[in-house]
Order: structure tokens, then sequence, then C-alpha cells
């Protein structure tokens, strides 16, 4: 066993996190937080994108909601920033799809 294996280990059990998954929760909750401005800035500026595109409110909710699920979806799969090392989590799925 490598000594980095070892800090690990001894990291695991005594409940700590290592660099790497600090890093990954800190840029997880920015992502978060980002999004929910997102959707705040959508329903506050809803009405008048209603009334620019001359839709009904109705249609501008399911619009919104069409958006937000959409970022939901592509947030997490989209390639990881510089400071994250491997590729990009949509080729994987691709490539282990036809795999299967």
């Amino acid at each position: 066993m490598t000594q980095t294996a070892s800090a690990d280990a001894t990291a695991y059990a005594e409940g700590r996190l290592d660099s790497r998954s600090r890093v990954a929760i800190i840029l997880l909750l920015a992502a978060v937080f980002v999004v929910f401005l997102n959707e705040t800035f959508l329903s506050v500026a809803l009405t008048d994108i209603d009334t620019d595109l001359h839709i009904s409110p109705t249609l501008g909710q399911w619009l919104s909601t069409g958006f937000a699920l959409t970022m939901a979806v592509v947030i997490p799969i989209t390639r990881p920033p510089a400071s994250m090392s491997g590729p990009p989590l949509l080729p994987r799925l691709i490539a282990a799809s036809v795999w299967m």
C-alpha cells in the first residue's frame, strides 16, 4: 500500500474528507447557488418575458419549468472546471452506453 493510499484510508476511517472531495463539494454548492439565483431572476422577470413574447402566463410557467429541468440535467454533465481533473461526464456516459 502506498503512502497516499494509507493516508486516504486513515482520513476515511476518521470521517475526514480529502482535498479533492472538499473541492468537489464546494463547487457543487456554488453551482447550486448559481442555479437558485438563476431561477430567482427568471421568476422575477417572468411577467415581463410573457409580455415581451406575447405569450400567456401558463405557457410562460411551462417554459420556465422546462428551463429549470433542462438546467438540472445540463449542469451536472457538462465539462468540469479546469481545477478538476478528468474528462467531462457526458462523453463518459455516452461511451458507457455504447459498451453496455
